[in-house]
């Protein structure tokens, strides 16, 4: 990840295993993070807009209403299980009145939904009251260090940071499979969401549930376990029964962050496939995957028309990115915006994007679906020029001053207020949240 330094890999790394061999556990106290007027306000913000066609269409194979989810990150919104699933399920609700009744609806939330949920629980709140990525791997490692241990001793060639993130199996996916699960049933949806975890299989052992549940949620019947020492970015679809339906791994990890720093295990592209929904064939792509062309390629020659990309960009979205300097919202233009327009056969692309600082680690963009044509809206991502293709596109936190003809001074101006949004500045995590949504027909352009 371009934010991070080799410094503060080796420093990560070097700090986790000492954890590993001292004594090393403080007694940090679990409080009280989540207020649920807090998170309904984050969605009546004025400038959480909901965007889309709210016409009913007759029922046809080929016709689908997506809902695209811009998630704003905060380190308490997975404090416990219940709150993860109380904020997702406002986010779903506020849009509930919108729902089609003739034609599946289909939610995209973004990459590294269920992160938040690493940090759940008695065991996570060290690492909740941290101030930068840092301190709080280290404070979840001291927190997790029998079940570290373990996994070490049961897959001796691991890295540390990979015991970790197995030992934190049950703390993302218990939140994570049982909250989409319980809303893609509850109101008949289809939930495409992610997480960095590991495939899960379930133990009823006792002995299993007390040492690797956390002691805030005990008692409970069982536990969920990884089922090899593998752990995965993946985006998950839930169907309208609860169950999982499709997977995809993401396979081009970002950096440093994923491949050293969590040290993930890169998915496959022969393991990409496509997941017909009411007849439209829809490709799944976990966010750098959609910049690579022998990815993009094999999912149209399988008969893709519809791309979904799920994104979580480490970068100031309105502001130069070093080293290369390049303006961080126009790059974003030669993934899914770009993939959509240069195959015909792709009809429509939709982008979900997280926001939110991740401690000292900006996450910002704006989401959007994108059509290869049929009437569509000039419009552009923050500070660069409109492009045509548009159906929605989620603002920015302040509107363009560029109006689509970016220059220094304009530019200047949006950099400024990028700046103010991290840890600390004036406008400290005042990002997006919205949902954009549409009515999306693929026997015929509307």
């Amino acid at each position: 990840m371009r934010l991070f330094r080799k410094h503060r890999f080796y420093k990560i790394i070097a700090l986790l295993a000492t954890v590993l061999f001292f004594e090393c556990t403080p007694n940090f106290s679990d409080g009280q993070e989540h207020n649920q007027d807090d998170l309904n306000a984050r969605l009546n913000n004025p400038r959480n807009v909901i965007n889309g066609q709210m016409e009913e269409i007759e029922t046809e194979p080929g016709k689908l209403r997506v809902f695209v989810v811009q998630l704003k990150q905060e380190i308490g919104d997975c404090a416990m299980p219940q709150d993860f699933l109380s904020r997702i399920e406002s986010i779903v609700e506020s849009v509930q009145p919108y729902f089609s009744i003739k034609h599946p609806n289909l939610f995209v939330f973004p990459e590294y939904t269920g992160f938040m949920c690493c940090f759940s629980g008695t065991r996570g709140s060290g690492a909740r009251q941290a101030h930068d990525v840092l301190s709080a791997f280290v404070a979840l490692a001291a927190s997790y260090l029998p079940q570290i241990s373990y996994y070490i001793g049961a897959y001796p060639d691991i890295s540390p940071q990979r015991a970790l993130f197995l030992a934190l199996t049950d703390a993302v996916w218990r939140p994570f499979n049982e909250t989409f699960s319980y809303i893609a049933k509850k109101h008949r949806i289809y939930v495409l969401a992610a997480a960095v975890v590991a495939d899960a299989k379930i133990s009823y052992e006792q002995d299993d549930v007390t040492f690797f549940v956390d002691p805030s949620i005990l008692p409970q019947d069982y536990v969920y376990l990884p089922q090899d020492q593998n752990v995965y970015n993946q985006a998950i679809l839930f169907g309208p029964d609860g169950s999982i339906l499709h997977k995809v791994r993401k396979v081009h990890l970002s950096g440093e962050l994923e491949n050293e720093i969590m040290d993930i295990e890169p998915g496959s592209a022969a393991d990409i496939k496509l997941f017909s929904l009411n007849g439209v064939n829809v490709g799944i792509t976990v966010c750098l995957d959609t910049w690579y062309a022998d990815i993009i390629d094999a999912l149209v020659a399988d008969g893709m028309n519809f791309l979904v990309q799920l994104s979580a960009d480490p970068a100031m979205w309105g502001h130069y990115t070093p080293p290369a300097n390049y303006w961080e919202s126009e790059a974003w233009y030669s993934g899914i915006w770009e993939a959509v327009q240069e195959h015909g056969e792709i009809l429509f692309g939709a982008n979900s994007m997280l926001t939110g600082n991740l401690f000292e680690i900006p996450f910002d963009g704006q989401s959007s679906i994108i059509a290869n044509s049929g009437e569509t809206e000039d419009k552009g991502y923050i500070g660069t020029a409109y492009h045509d293709g548009f159906i929605a596109l989620a603002p920015w936190v302040i509107d363009d001053p560029c109006d689509g003809k970016p220059n220094e001074i304009c530019r200047t101006i949006i950099s400024d207020r990028s700046e103010s949004l991290l840890l600390g500045g004036e406008h400290a995590n005042e990002y997006v949240e919205t949902v954009l949504w549409t009515d999306l027909d693929f026997e015929g352009l509307k």
